[in-house]
């Protein structure tokens, strides 16, 4: 029932947050007309959203439905500081990063505990399901958030905090309704990770071998997630080449997602089915073709279809990296831990590929993130195969290692 309450809020609270609140690297731009003052933007908000991720994890982790209504708050602010900044320009640029950046942060890592705390199964369709609905909300907000920004700021943050509160509803009431259930908001653990907490060097060396397990995704993580800036260095650019304002940067951005999104279902009844590591080595090198592609291209409708190719092949990356990390880290019951560490590699991911625009052109933007994709073909099926080991090894006392060394001991 959980999960259903989550997919509407997403789909509510991304047309809410993204009517305008995506849009705040662009709005800096034009306040000030220097590149770097909007890279900067976007890089700090990422930054922002770590740090506020790192303060908050407890209430993020034991009340992520409280907390998905508490960030009504930051987006109350950034919203207001949009509007100020046609008056008091760095009051406005500085509270509308900040506080977009809190507002982000209250959303990402509370909506994936709660996928966690309701879903024991790791069904691919499922997580597919949920980003579905997350794309949609998304692209709605780009399009129509696009347009009214090219004729009131004042009527699309009305419209986007009036959604977002009506969004909060059901999920308070369920969270109301089950706050005194036995296991509510409770991280998932395994048998054999209960049965280790007997044997303490046994249950020491579970959590070495999970911290290991999360340092390697963490790496991976760090490098596909620079993908995430694709779409704000695209508006930028077309920004400063004076090729596009608010609605057309919309509209990019939403073939994006919305690709995305139908990739991530699509993907995700796949996932269930059959081994898509090699789809992933396959749709990784798509991307960083596609990503260059999109750099330079001229024609409006070759640029639609290489936004939708990249978009539908990112379907599987997170669907891939996501169901594969909760697999492993539940059995070791640190499912929390991962995920907040992930919420680190992914936002300053993002934070680190956007810098590279800092030299004057978005050009090597482009470039990292063809290049950190390209990297990711061999990194992602290499991390699958390295983690699986070191839990295999685990739960099986490294019989396995022992039998290697006896086989290499023989060979000599």
């Amino acid at each position: 029932m959980q999960v259903k309450l989550l997919n509407l809020h997403k789909l509510l609270s991304n047309i809410a947050t993204n009517l305008v609140g995506a849009f705040i690297p662009l709005i800096v731009f034009n306040a000030t007309g220097k590149l770097l003052y909007g890279i900067i933007a976007y890089s700090l908000q990422y930054v922002i959203r770590t740090i506020v991720n790192y303060l908050f994890k407890n209430l993020f982790l034991n009340k992520p439905q409280l907390s998905l209504v508490y960030r009504i708050i930051p987006i109350i602010l950034y919203s207001v500081s949009i509007l100020l900044i046609d008056k008091y320009l760095w009051v406005g640029i500085v509270g509308a990063v900040f506080f977009y950046g809190a507002s982000e942060a209250f959303k990402n890592l509370p909506k994936e505990v709660i996928y966690n705390y309701s879903t024991l199964e790791n069904a691919g369709d499922g997580i597919g399901l949920t980003r579905l609905f997350e794309q949609i909300g998304t692209l709605a907000a780009f399009i129509v958030g696009g347009y009214i920004l090219d004729i009131s700021k004042v009527t699309v943050i009305i419209i986007s905090l009036s959604i977002y509160a009506v969004s909060c509803i059901p999920l308070l009431v369920y969270y109301f309704k089950s706050v005194n259930q036995v296991g509510f908001n409770k991280d998932f653990t395994s048998n054999a990770r209960e049965a280790s907490k007997k044997n303490e060097k046994r249950f020491n060396q579970g959590v070495k071998v999970g911290k290991k397990i999360i340092a390697s995704y963490m790496v991976t993580y760090f490098l596909y997630c620079f993908v995430d800036a694709l779409t704000t260095a695209y508006m930028l650019l077309i920004m400063v080449k004076g090729q596009g304002n608010y609605s057309q940067a919309g509209i990019f951005t939403a073939v994006y997602n919305g690709a995305y999104g139908i990739g991530a279902y699509l993907f995700g009844i796949l996932f269930d089915k059959k081994d898509t590591t090699g789809w992933v080595i396959a749709c990784s090198l798509i991307m960083a073709g596609g990503v260059m592609g999109i750099a330079f291209a001229q024609n409006v409708y070759l640029l639609y279809v290489l936004f939708a190719v990249v978009g539908f092949a990112y379907g599987l990356l997170p669907l891939f990296m996501f169901q594969n990390l909760l697999a492993k880290i539940r059995i070791l019951g640190m499912s929390n831990r991962a995920l907040v560490e992930r919420e680190y590699a992914c936002g300053m991911s993002v934070a680190v590929a956007i810098l590279f625009g800092s030299f004057g052109t978005l050009l090597p933007v482009f470039i990292a993130i063809s290049s950190a994709l390209a990297i990711t073909a061999y990194r992602m099926p290499y991390n699958e195969s390295k983690t699986r080991r070191l839990l295999v090894n685990y739960l099986q006392n490294n019989e396995i290692i022992q039998e290697e060394k006896r086989v290499f001991i023989h060979k000599k």
